[in-house]
């Protein structure tokens, strides 16, 4: 690199003299205080008057003939920098350039590795040439990356007479190294494409024409790196030759660096073009054909960068302002270092999706299904609602626009109809209902042995194992139960009460409908109400929807689950597995205390001893009673509270209704609660606004596809029906939004027209609740012994929460519903 003659094409100098001569004079090399002093007796600018030195073109254009003429490059930077300075010129920098090419190379690293990690681990497939040449230039790309930062640092992307004259040397030299990593990577990419195109085309002829391009570019690549390595005499004239103080010489550099661009076009065009003779030569369709075309042809816009930066560059050799010039050229540089990479690792990786938008927008089988455009492109915005906690009102709003069926992934389908709920969950024409879909239904989430992971013929026995325990008799049987752990409840709360005290009903029913289904399904209360907190088997079912929905979403992105999985903090697999040792610690406990007593595991224990279940199977029902009827039940009797205390009018209905029946809160029981049809059609009302499960439990269809709601829906597809969707949705139902017991009571013609079908929060089909009849009985119970003994008062921060939306994780996150209680007749 020659000698560059900074001051040959200065900025308007715009001088300086802030105040006078004397002041510019203590700042200026004397070489240019001297031009300076003899041009203004010349001008027609007083030394005191700023603005005219500052903008008179003719004083400014004879400095710089004069400073040229008479001071070193040194002086030149150094004059220019105070006349900047003084006269207020604004200061450019770009440096933070620097850090967006790091960035861009830490994304492609990871496709890069995603790929190796794939083959290795996922398909068990051996690294092949064309892998380790990607891998060795994912190595290269390291230092490419702190080259960028070091640039940055040093003042690349600042105007020259700003730094200091040690960092304009360190930028030269690090510019340096990048030019020749920079010709080592893109010859390293070709080679990386062309191996691969070795290991897949098998064509004696093609594979001749392959190796003889990988000769030719390993020559393209020496050649250049030679030439740029040796391009000035010594070599460290080519960073330290700038100032005009070393002896050296250095080739013309604009002619090596267009050569050098030109030829890797060229060699970018016919690489990249290479296969597409044989792509459309395959026996496949024509759009097959335009994917896989596509997908080789992107590289042409890597192409067109290249393009770019051999403009940009262009002016390398010529510059005047080269930290300045030469730093988007540069950076564009190292970044296309880093989409030649992506050709290889990055590039499938980025293609392969790309391609995957466009098939999944207009070609997938559910194309034609309505859908906003980005649900059908890519699975990451319901991925993203699921892990907001968003996800039902991201259904909702879909659903809301475009109807009875939406497409809200690119291969889901969410339906809102009443007929939709037969044709997904129950059995047609004598088969199976459609089998579960596993993103949903995955064995890490719930074991396979339970009730809601069993294949048909499985859960056909276990559910005959365990209807016994909800029959009518067992019910009857498990009443006292109920009403005793209700009564020690009411208790408690009845103690905050006497005190005045603020409490957090949502926590207290936690607390009851915990203790009241581990009584019934272990033998023994958790214990959660005598100790006023959770005990730890309840914390965990109390944080296990927000896993379950980490889980879920990692499973939407096969073959990445595996590795997404492992992201998963160990402290929740670990809580997963006490979990499991504590139920299986309950479960023998009570297993071997024998009596009459009908709970929930009396006739498991029954259907073990004749054989027809295991005790592991026992385990793991009793395991999954307490996951649906625990928390479900608390949110739905929270929520009911919520309701009520927020519509004044309804609460005093219901609170009516209880005492034109009951003279004493002794008389309370299930038996009488079917003459209570406020109350039904107000926990009704509670499951339509805030079902505990909010977008329900998908399916997968079958082989050949199904009909559903009037729609043919092919195979492997996932379909739903979502709860909140379909419950809040104006096409269902009347004011949907709005609080209102009374549609379920079939008196106002308002409501006549309500899709009342469409209501199933404990599901349709063989795989229904199988705890239904017990859920609406302790709900009702515990609600009507509540609203009987106490008064309540919401405050104000708790009605705040609560009318704003709840974010759910496959069940409501609800905030604390803070009451405070008066004991009636007190």
């Amino acid at each position: 690199m020659r000698p560059l003659r900074f001051w040959a094409t200065f900025l308007p100098f715009a001088i300086i003299l802030l105040g006078d001569l004397t002041c510019a004079q203590q700042s200026l090399p004397s070489c240019a205080t001297q031009c300076l002093t003899d041009l203004l007796l010349k001008s027609a600018c007083s030394p005191t008057d700023q603005a005219c030195i500052c903008t008179n073109v003719d004083l400014n254009e004879g400095l710089s003939s004069c400073v040229s003429a008479n001071c070193t490059i040194k002086e030149g930077l150094t004059t220019l920098n105070v006349t900047n300075t003084e006269c207020g010129a604004p200061i450019r920098d770009h440096t933070s350039l620097s850090i967006v090419i790091p960035a861009v190379g830490l994304c492609v690293l990871v496709f890069v590795a995603l790929r190796i990690y794939t083959r290795l681990v996922i398909k068990k497939l051996e690294i092949g040439l064309d892998d380790w040449a990607t891998i060795l230039l994912g190595c290269i790309m390291v230092p490419v990356n702190v080259g960028s930062i070091l640039l940055g640092k040093a003042g690349l992307g600042k105007d020259m007479w700003t730094l200091e004259f040690t960092s304009i040397t360190r930028i030269l030299y690090l510019f340096y190294i990048q030019e020749l990593l920079y010709i080592t990577c893109i010859s390293l990419t070709k080679i990386c494409f062309l191996l691969f195109y070795l290991r897949i085309f098998p064509s004696d002829r093609m594979r001749h024409v392959i190796k003889a391009s990988c000769v030719v570019t390993v020559c393209y690549g020496l050649t250049f790196l030679f030439a740029f390595a040796f391009q000035c005499s010594p070599v460290s004239f080519n960073w330290n030759g700038w100032a005009g103080e070393h002896v050296g010489k250095c080739v013309q550099t604009n002619p090596l660096v267009v050569a050098a661009a030109a030829i890797n076009i060229v060699l970018d065009v016919y690489v990249i073009s290479l296969p597409i003779p044989k792509v459309l030569k395959l026996q496949a369709s024509i759009t097959t054909k335009i994917q896989v075309i596509f997908m080789f042809g992107v590289g042409f816009l890597i192409t067109g960068v290249s393009i770019y930066r051999t403009i940009m560059l262009k002016l390398f050799a010529t510059s005047t302002n080269p930290t300045w010039d030469n730093a988007a050229g540069g950076y564009w540089q190292n970044n296309l270092a880093h989409l030649g990479q992506s050709r290889r690792g990055g590039q499938m990786a980025v293609l392969a999706i790309a391609t995957k938008i466009l098939y999944n927008i207009y070609l997938h089988p559910l194309a034609n299904f309505p859908g906003p455009k980005i649900y059908a492109a890519s699975s990451f915005p319901v991925a993203l609602a699921q892990l907001s906690g968003k996800y039902h009102l991201f259904t909702q709003k879909a659903h809301d626009e475009y109807g009875t069926v939406v497409r809200i992934s690119p291969n889901e389908l969410s339906f809102i109809s009443a007929t939709a709920w037969n044709h997904i969950y129950s059995r047609h024409q004598g088969n199976p209902p459609l089998p579960r879909d596993k993103t949903f239904f995955n064995d890490m989430l719930v074991d396979k042995k339970t009730l809601t992971m069993a294949d048909p013929e499985n859960h056909a026995r276990l559910r005959k194992a365990m209807n016994p325990a909800f029959s009518p008799r067992a019910l009857a049987s498990q009443e006292p139960i109920l009403q005793q752990n209700v009564e020690l409840f009411l208790n408690k709360l009845q103690g905050h009460a006497t005190n005045g005290l603020q409490l957090d009903l949502r926590l207290w029913y936690n607390y009851i409908t915990f203790d009241m289904i581990g009584d019934l399904a272990f033998g023994e209360s958790f214990g959660c109400l005598d100790s006023s907190g959770f005990h730890a088997w309840v914390q965990f079912v109390v944080d296990y929807f927000y896993v379950a929905t980490l889980l879920q979403v990692v499973h939407r992105f096969s073959p990445l689950n595996k590795l997404l999985t492992a992201l998963i903090p160990p402290s929740l697999m670990e809580q997963k597995k006490k979990h499991a040792e504590l139920t299986a610690e309950k479960v023998n406990r009570r297993m071997k205390r024998r009596t009459d007593r009908l709970d929930f595991i009396h006739p498991l224990i029954e259907a073990r001893d004749n054989g027809a279940i295991a005790t592991d199977e026992i385990e793991q029902q009793a395991s999954i009673l307490i996951l649906a009827g625990g928390e479900t039940t608390s949110i739905a009797l929270t929520s009911a509270t919520y309701l009520l205390l927020q519509n004044p009018e309804k609460m005093e209905n219901l609170t009516k209704e209880l005492h034109t029946h009951f003279q004493h809160e002794s008389e309370i029981d299930v038996s009488s609660m079917n003459k209570l049809i406020y109350l039904q059609a107000v926990i009704q009302e509670t499951l339509r606004m805030f079902p505990p499960i909010t977008n329900g439990f998908p399916r997968q269809t079958i082989i050949g596809g199904v009909q559903i709601d009037g729609h043919v829906v092919p195979d492997q597809t996932v379909v739903n029906v979502s709860h909140w969707s379909a419950y809040r949705s104006e096409r269902n139902f009347s004011r949907p939004a709005e609080f209102l017991p009374e549609r379920w009571l079939g008196e106002d013609l308002q409501f006549a027209t309500d899709a009342k079908e469409v209501f199933q929060p404990f599901s349709v089909g063989p795989q229904s609740c199988v705890g239904k009849k017990f859920a609406y009985d302790s709900m009702k119970i515990i609600l009507a012994r509540t609203l009987w003994r106490f008064d309540m008062k919401l405050e104000s921060t708790s009605k705040e929460k609560y009318s704003q939306p709840q974010v759910s994780y496959v069940s409501f996150h609800q905030s604390p519903l803070l009451v405070t209680l008066v004991e009636r007749g007190a």
